[in-house]
């Protein structure tokens, strides 16, 4: 037990070093414009409520609600769901990879300062990718 909490911590540790290292080195990307092309690429309208249909255009609508929100954890969830369905277009494929890189930034930035809820969403990001 001992040991994988050591490597938990070992890992956790890097993973803060290297996002903060290079987040350090750009522009940082603004929330606001993730939530833009998302809602660009989905053909969502400005301000509109989040839908709770199960479409690609639903998961997207209520992670830009996520975004704005800036519920990290969440948007991860609902990006990596909106990353697996079949149907994208490569806009829409463009929109979320970019937006999900952005909030894993975000989300490990939150991790690094203690955050729980941002340490227990990366958790079961590095579980469910060891799964697969």
């Amino acid at each position: 037990m001992k040991r994988y909490l050591s490597c938990t911590v070992l890992v956790t540790a890097v993973t803060c070093f290297l996002a903060l290292g290079l987040t350090g080195c750009g522009k940082k990307a603004s929330s606001k414009a993730d939530a833009m092309e998302l809602e660009q690429a989905f053909g969502l309208k400005p301000g509109a409520p989040p839908s709770e249909e199960t479409t690609p255009a639903g998961l997207a609508s209520r992670a830009v609600a996520a975004i704005h929100a800036q519920d990290w954890p969440k948007t991860v969830s609902l990006l990596g769901q909106l990353r697996r369905a079949r149907d994208l277009t490569a806009d829409q494929m463009h929109a979320v990879h970019n937006t999900q890189g952005n909030a894993n930034v975000r989300l490990v930035e939150l991790a690094c300062k203690g955050n729980a809820e941002a340490k227990a969403a990366l958790d079961r990001s590095k579980r469910e990718a060891d799964a697969r």
